[in-house]
């Protein structure tokens, strides 16, 4: 899965308050530049940084996991994520190899655990016809128009568990003759699934994860032109 289609998948997570009291230190002597310092959506404040780094992908992450006594992972070729929850905010890192022997990706804090703990969720879900569990709630919705490509990103929440959104998703996507191409309990005992789906010139990725209260959805839709 390509950056443009990340990007927006980091930037949904990555809600951003002023007045912020944690910290996401980067990788020991990565180099780092800000992607999103002051930009907004939906009337939220986004806070992104891009690091590069001489180590492994293993060896950022070994860092972290060093750092953090509790946190989750995902993988969703050819990014590596790893996270926390700490307080009412979400550290996010993720990361893949730069090709180099070295490694670069994107650190996020976000206000999202806070913003569902209080209802300040967002917009209204009426205006979309993305598929999504009754009473859900519609945090961000990103189109992204491509030479040759039409992606579209949204992150969602409800109050169902992480296990009821998979089997939703998993019985729509079938049903509607999608074809399956993932389908993995990243770490089922913490609510966290991946799923892809592809049919004919489209595709489908979801990662679904238990927050707090909540279960949060972020689905990624990517068409691609016939000559792509």
């Amino acid at each position: 899965m390509c950056i443009e289609r990340l990007l927006p998948i980091l930037l949904a997570f990555a809600l951003f308050q002023q007045a912020i009291a944690v910290e996401l230190p980067p990788p020991p002597h990565a180099r780092v530049q800000s992607v999103a310092g002051s930009s907004s959506a939906l009337g939220m404040r986004l806070e992104v940084r891009r690091f590069s780094a001489d180590q492994t992908v293993e060896q950022v992450l070994d860092f972290y996991r060093g750092e953090w006594e509790r946190y989750n992972e995902v993988d969703l070729p050819p990014w590596r994520m790893i996270g926390r929850v700490e307080g009412e905010h979400y550290l996010n890192v993720q990361v893949q190899p730069d090709g180099d022997g070295g490694s670069w990706g994107y650190l996020s804090i976000g206000n999202l655990p806070g913003r569902l703990a209080d209802g300040r969720q967002g917009v209204n879900l009426d205006r979309t016809r993305f598929p999504m569990m009754s009473g859900s709630t519609l945090i961000n919705d990103q189109v992204d128009d491509d030479p040759g490509k039409t992606g579209r990103t949204l992150l969602i929440s409800n109050n169902f568990s992480a296990g009821a959104n998979r089997t939703y998703y998993r019985n729509h996507f079938r049903s509607q003759g999608w074809r399956e191409l993932m389908d993995q309990a990243v770490n089922p005992s913490r609510g966290e699934y991946a799923l892809f789906y592809q049919r004919g010139n489209q595709t489908v990725a979801l990662t679904i994860q238990r927050v707090k209260d909540a279960t949060v959805v972020v689905a990624n839709h990517v068409e691609r032109g016939l000559l792509r």
